[in-house]
Parts: structure tokens; C-alpha cells; sequence
């Protein structure tokens, strides 16, 4: 059999297209445009984030990933922050035909949460002694618009097509994979020995998960609570789906995502206990949102 760039050159393409094929049909080329366009951010004084590493291999005990690329927030000499914020990013560009990514709120989050409440959880690691023992903990924060926890994917359709629920989701296959790759960073972290385990872990470390994406991200206010009872169904038309540069998706991750770490004894908001051990908030961020995301000044906010 010969191979396909063969095939390709005897239907009358060159190589070189075929390759440039061959380069997008992966997503590398999504995943280092965005890593240029938050150095240009940096270079250019707009932007905290400073560029750390680009596929970076982390896992253990066989599950092994790469993390897409790793931001790591600069502070400048002298500065008082206690704060060190590292952004794990996975990069995601979708089939044009399923690149519509809806959200919506769950009605009932948890048990002493009002739809108007919007806290949002991130891992954290210090350390906690003289031994260089590490511990972990959420950091919980509240945002000032809505955090969502329910995702769908539209994808493009003739009127009235028969619907099924997707078996998989790419959305949740996304957010499962940035906080895999997280956690592996975090443990590549807590492996270092001597003054470099020092330096990085001397302040508080909290770690931003974020999935760039090429898909249109949509919010809708439906509140799913109000469906027909005998039917399961939403019986009236949603309100138009409102489009999002981007926004914070509360995942609720699985058990083999959590850290292996004592917990960290420090101060909680009142928050529910189900929230606080299984939910991690991860950005989701369309093309239109990058500026206007990673020129936020998340220092400020976190260490507020």
C-alpha cells in the first residue's frame, strides 16, 4: 500500500499541501496561534501572563498527558502578592459543524446556593512546614455574572431532525482533560527537591484551569426547574441564547482528578461541602475572549 502523501501527489497535490492538510487536521496550529497571541499580550504590557512551558508531559502510574501550555502570572521585583497563579490551558478547536457550545445553570447547585450566588474554586498548594510537606485546599471565590454548570453541544441541523442525547460530551472530554493535565502539573511541582521546591512553593500556588476553543460559547437562562412534569419536557421556547466571549464552567470532577495532598486547615466562605470537595470552576474562552481574559488582573481579585 502506498502511503497517503503518495496517493495525494499522484491526484495532482504537492506534498506541501498536503502536509499543510495533514497540520490541520490537528490542533496544533489553534494551540501555539493562541500561545503567540498571549505573548504578544505580555510583550506588549497588556498582559500578567508570562509563557512557562508548551507541551508539557505530566501524569503518573500510567495516565500520562500533555498540558497544552502553562502561563505563569509575573508579579515584578518587589512585589507583595502572596500569590503564585500558573494558567493550565487545553486548546480545542471544533468540527464547524458541532461548533456551538451552550450553557446553562443548574437550578439547583447546591443545597443553600441561590441562582444568584456565583462561587467559583480553584486548587491550591503550599507549603506546610519546615519538611517541605505540601497540602492542598479550593480556593472559593464569588464572580459577579453567572457561572454555569450544564453544558450541550449544538451541532448544525436540517428543521425538525430527530435529537438524541450525545453519549459523550466534548465539552466535559475538554474539561476532564485540562484538569488532568493540572493535576499532573501540580505533581510535577511538588517533585522538585531542594531551593527550586523552594521558590515555586514558598507562596501560595493556585492554579486557573482554561479551555480555548474555536467554538461559539452561548448562555441560556433557561430554568430547566420549570419543565412539564408529566412530560420532562421545556414546553416554551427559551429566550435567544445570548453569545459569550467566554465564562466559567463548574465542573464537577471526577474522583480520580483530586489532589493527594493533606487538606489545608485554612478559612472557607460558607459554601456547600459537596461543592467545596467535587466542584472545580474551569474558563472556558472563545477566540473573541482571549484579549479580555488573560488581560483581567486575577491577582488582584484572587488575593482580595
Amino acid at each position: 500500500m502506498s502511503k497517503p502523501e503518495d496517493r495525494s501527489c499522484e491526484q495532482g497535490e504537492s506534498t506541501e499541501k498536503y502536509f499543510k492538510r495533514v497540520l490541520n487536521a490537528h490542533g496544533y496550529p489553534f494551540q501555539f496561534a493562541v500561545l503567540q497571541r498571549a505573548r504578544h499580550l505580555q510583550t506588549s504590557q497588556m498582559s500578567d501572563w508570562v509563557f512557562e512551558s508548551s507541551e508539557v508531559p505530566v501524569g503518573e502510574s500510567g495516565r500520562s498527558t500533555h498540558v497544552d501550555f502553562v502561563l505563569r502570572r509575573y508579579d515584578g521585583r518587589g512585589s507583595t502578592s502572596s500569590l503564585n497563579l500558573y494558567l493550565i490551558a487545553e486548546c480545542k478547536r471544533v468540527n464547524p459543524l458541532r461548533s456551538k457550545w451552550c450553557f446553562v445553570r443548574n437550578p439547583y447547585p447546591m443545597r443553600n446556593m441561590h441562582r444568584s450566588s456565583h462561587p467559583i474554586q480553584f486548587d491550591r498548594i503550599v507549603l506546610r512546614d519546615s519538611q517541605d510537606r505540601i497540602s492542598k485546599g479550593g480556593m472559593i471565590k464569588h464572580w459577579d455574572s453567572p457561572t454555569f454548570e450544564l453544558p450541550f453541544e449544538i451541532k448544525s441541523h436540517k428543521p425538525n431532525d430527530p435529537l438524541s442525547p450525545l453519549t459523550k460530551s466534548p465539552i466535559n472530554d475538554a474539561a476532564y482533560q485540562v484538569l488532568l493535565g493540572q493535576r499532573g502539573f501540580i505533581f510535577h511541582l511538588s517533585s522538585m527537591t531542594g531551593t527550586d521546591k523552594q521558590e515555586r512553593l514558598r507562596r501560595e500556588n493556585v492554579f486557573i484551569p482554561v479551555v480555548f476553543t474555536t467554538a461559539d460559547l452561548l448562555e441560556s437562562d433557561v430554568d430547566l426547574s420549570a419543565a412539564d412534569l408529566a412530560s420532562g419536557e421545556i414546553n416554551t421556547d427559551p429566550n435567544a441564547l445570548i453569545k459569550r466571549p467566554w465564562l466559567w464552567y463548574n465542573f464537577r470532577r471526577h474522583a480520580d482528578l483530586d489532589l493527594a495532598f493533606e487538606n489545608h486547615e485554612g478559612s472557607q466562605t460558607n459554601v456547600d461541602r459537596y461543592f467545596t470537595a467535587f466542584t472545580r470552576s474551569i474558563a472556558f474562552v472563545s477566540v473573541s475572549g482571549i484579549d479580555e481574559f488573560l488581560t483581567l488582573d486575577f491577582g488582584q481579585w484572587l488575593s482580595g
